[in-house]
């Protein structure tokens, strides 16, 4: 016996939004979104801190690079970094991005003010 099961892409949830690269007319953009960015907001701030940290490890690596190069090799090490300091940069970046869409958000939902409790 054999049973076929069919999915449709636009069933699955995080698929639901877009089709082949563009947006369904039934998700605005703002809102489709709005689920993802509370979910994941209290992840901007060690995001921050750890791509900063991630960063200044690579930074102190470079007194190390010399040494690495001449055991491994200069483009094994020089890859390697540059592939480490990019993923720490984007950690970071990302981080920036989630507080600020955060404060955004609370700006627009306070009525223009940066916190509930301050008023212009």
């Amino acid at each position: 016996m054999v049973t076929r099961v069919s999915v449709n892409p636009l069933d699955i949830p995080f698929l639901a939004g877009t089709r082949r690269g563009r947006r369904d007319s039934k998700c605005s953009g703002s809102s489709y979104l709005a689920g993802v960015d509370e979910d994941l907001a209290p992840l901007g701030v060690p995001a921050v801190v750890l791509g900063a940290m991630l960063i200044g490890g690579g930074l102190a690596a470079l007194l190390l690079m010399t040494g690495w190069s001449r055991d491994y090799g200069s483009l094994l090490v020089i890859v390697a970094f540059v592939l480490y300091m990019s993923l720490a940069a984007a950690l970071e970046v990302w981080g920036w991005r989630l507080i600020r869409r955060l404060h955004k958000s609370a700006r627009r939902s306070s009525g223009g003010a940066a916190h509930p409790d301050i008023h212009r």
